[in-house]
């Protein structure tokens, strides 16, 4: 169970991070897509935009290391739950044409229904950290005396692994928006 722990904190941690640095490397276009969500005032956009920015960057980088995992667990799934409540806010006001404002691996999509069943996905896989901290591929381990849970091959491996599943993951939007367009494509 620690090796398929560790495997779901990388994809996780890694996933927190690559859209955290696709908002960092364009933070006007971060705060403009906040904007367009219409749910919080213009005088919050700006604070909530930067603050969410770093928090979703410490998150993967705690979650990537391994420390403070269960709270650290908590606070993604949280985080989680605050893009999936604004993505259905939107979505029951008929809104699908505006970005997701995910970037990273996770890409950047008009929002949908298939995005919030995503972030259950997402939402699950923090739970499952939550419930089954781990000190495999943890720097915790260090300071618990088990450096052999962080220092061998087999860490290295499932980080790998982990990249590799994150790589499908971020396809799996672009292969379903493929798959509609040659359905389109065939019906005219």
């Amino acid at each position: 169970m620690d090796e398929l722990t560790f495997v779901l904190r990388v994809f996780l941690g890694t996933l927190f991070i690559s859209t955290s640095v696709a908002k960092f490397r364009k933070p006007q276009e971060h705060m403009l897509t906040v904007k367009e969500y219409r749910i919080l005032s213009s005088f919050l956009l700006y604070p909530f935009a930067r603050a969410e920015m770093i928090v979703e960057f410490l998150t993967g980088i705690l979650l990537f290391l391994g420390m403070f995992q269960k709270t650290v667990a908590l606070l993604a799934v949280f985080l989680l739950a605050i893009y999936s409540l604004a993505i259905v806010v939107n979505l029951l006001r008929g809104r699908k044409e505006i970005s997701c404002g995910c970037g990273g691996a996770a890409g950047d999509h008009p929002i949908s229904w298939f995005l919030v069943l995503r972030n259950f996905l997402l939402i699950g896989m923090g739970i499952c950290l939550y419930l089954n901290p781990t000190p495999w591929g943890s720097i915790e381990a260090i300071w618990n005396g088990e450096a052999n849970q962080l220092f061998n091959l087999l860490v290295l491996q499932d980080i790998l692994i982990a990249w590799l599943f994150l790589l499908m993951f971020a396809m799996t939007v672009d292969l379903r928006n493929l798959y509609k367009r040659f359905k389109r494509f065939l019906q005219s």
